[in-house]
């Protein structure tokens, strides 16, 4: 599927289309773990462009070609295998857009930090067990064969990519500065209490 925007009168579009699952909105440059998981969930689809210099409402702030270009190496030393990419520039209304088309994997699932993602609409979820499925680059006569095979690897694969998308959840939120915040506070109301308590035997 080509995404290729050719102008500004297409990116004028999909500016009012918004983000879905074949376009997604940076306004700046993510760190390369964000970055992965976008190239792995286009990747797995029908591929998508990722649009640096635009903010989730649709506005142009701008970004510079080589520090996208840049993100997207470091990016991709975070996947099991690199996609095939596009990066070109677009220009609109005296600003840059920076543009990184993925096209669809044709050698099986790529994998962002070992976990199977894929866009549905304007969000990155698990891979589903079919979705791995129609990634395998497999012959007829071979899907036959191995079909029962490769339909337990894909669900294996869907619960992993589903524990680890839970995982990095939960690790997100204990190390946000809000849980720590509250861990202290609560530490420090619990030490309260027993030096209260040791106080008064």
């Amino acid at each position: 599927m080509d995404h290729r925007i050719k102008d500004d009168a297409e990116l004028k579009l999909v500016l009012a289309s918004g983000e879905n699952d074949s376009f997604e909105f940076k306004s700046s440059v993510p760190p390369p773990d964000i970055l992965a998981r976008n190239l792995s969930a286009f990747s797995n689809t029908t591929g998508g462009t990722v649009l640096f210099g635009i903010r989730e409402d649709g506005t142009v702030s701008g970004a510079d070609a080589q520090r996208v270009q840049h993100a997207l190496e470091k990016a991709q030393v975070n996947l099991s295998s690199s996609p095939s990419t596009a990066v070109y520039e677009i220009p609109y209304q005296g600003k840059t857009v920076v543009a990184v088309d993925v096209a669809p994997s044709t050698s099986g699932p790529v994998l962002s930090r070992g976990a199977a993602l894929m866009r549905v609409g304007s969000t990155i979820k698990p891979i589903t067990p079919d979705r791995v499925v129609s990634t395998l680059p497999v012959k007829e006569a071979s899907v036959r064969s191995l079909s029962e095979e490769i339909g337990q690897l894909a669900e294996t694969i869907s619960r992993q990519s589903t524990t680890i998308e839970d995982l990095r959840r939960e690790l997100v939120k204990a190390t946000s500065w809000r849980r720590r915040l509250l861990d202290w506070i609560g530490a420090g109301i619990v030490g309260a209490v027993i030096a209260l308590i040791i106080a008064k035997w």
